[in-house]
């Protein structure tokens, strides 16, 4: 018994709260494979063991198992690895070779933080201004912003905009290849030496608006 491998088969996608995922175990150059039994781990706990019933084969087999494990987005992350034992019975010797451990997230495609699609931002005519859009997602998400059509070349969850001097809409996507999420930023631009105020001190405006 010269290795044991572990290695990740096939992905499975649910994109509500898990992912199914296949592991494999190989087990290289194993003879007797009747007293070979394969041990599955997950964060250190076993939670499977496989044996092997062929009682003919006498010289050294490679020998491969898969196992199907579910992760939900609640556990983060979750270690496995595969433990091969040849055991030769109560006089004979036992023989115990492991796989590296492999950790194994659930992957799940973007969503808003906010669950917000659309947002109205007010700015003052000629100020900076910074438009937010985060997302989770694993893999983590790469984005995109557009404003009123033009790509703005901007791949992070927020978007700098100097001197704003008109109004805009701004559409950032969140990518990654499970899927993508879109937010729709309307800028508005209060222009400088109006009475208008922006909404968020409309009451002092009213209140006080014999006074300008």
């Amino acid at each position: 018994m010269n290795q044991s491998q572990m290695m990740e088969k096939h992905v499975h996608y649910n994109k509500h709260t898990r992912t199914l995922r296949g592991l494999q175990c190989n087990i290289i150059n194993v003879a007797p494979v009747q007293f070979l039994t394969v041990n599955w781990y997950k964060n250190n706990e076993s939670i499977m063991a496989m044996s092997f019933n062929d009682t003919t084969t006498k010289t050294p087999v490679n020998e491969s198992l898969i196992l199907k494990v579910n992760i939900s987005r609640e556990e983060n992350v979750a270690e496995f690895r595969c433990e091969a034992e040849l055991d030769f019975g109560p006089h004979g010797p036992k023989l115990y070779i492991s796989s590296q451990t492999h950790n194994v997230s659930a992957h799940y495609a973007p969503e808003l933080k906010t669950q917000i699609s659309t947002d109205v931002t007010y700015a003052l005519e000629g100020t900076n201004i910074t438009l937010s859009c985060e997302a989770i997602g694993n893999p983590p998400p790469v984005y995109n912003w557009t404003c009123d059509g033009e790509n703005m070349l901007e791949n992070t969850n927020s978007l700098n905009i100097t001197r704003v001097n008109r109004n805009k809409t701004c559409t950032c996507t969140a990518t990654n290849y499970l899927g993508n999420i879109t937010k729709t930023i309307h800028l508005h631009v209060e222009p400088r030496g109006t009475h208008s105020c922006l909404p968020y001190i409309y009451y002092y405006c009213e209140f006080f608006s014999g006074y300008f």
